[in-house]
């Protein structure tokens, strides 16, 4: 994971039954979710602090979400979310609708801890 810490977020259960999952987790400064996709669920990620920021692929962007900002992540889109801040940051996290499941996806090596390649363009804020 380059610079990134291995993924581990404390959660906060919300809600949670066989098709649907609310919850907030809190990152470790430098620590985020490996590279994953899901195949049925979507996720809705919500920033409730400041340094979020969520990769994804196919194609290759980075959103740093502002507290409040939002981003919908469909089935099946390679993503991860990360804290950029030098302090734990929340984000709510919802996941819906259908069999929760979590497929790591390899790191793309020389594109960097984001997986966005250099050259492209600077991050989108939401």
């Amino acid at each position: 994971m380059s610079a990134l810490q291995e993924f581990a977020a404390e959660t906060e259960w919300i809600a949670r039954t066989d098709t649907v999952s609310v919850k907030v987790n809190t990152l470790a400064p430098a620590h985020g979710s490996p590279w994953h996709l899901h195949t049925v669920v979507a996720d809705d990620v919500f920033a409730l602090d400041e340094g979020i920021e969520v990769g994804l692929r196919g194609p290759d962007e980075i959103i740093r979400l502002v507290p409040g900002g939002h981003v919908h992540v469909v089935a099946g889109r390679v993503h991860r979310v990360v804290n950029r801040a030098s302090i734990p940051a929340r984000y709510l996290l919802v996941q819906a609708t259908g069999t929760y499941d979590f497929r790591v996806v390899p790191d793309q090596g020389s594109r960097g801890d984001t997986g966005q390649d250099p050259s492209a363009s600077q991050p989108r804020t939401r």
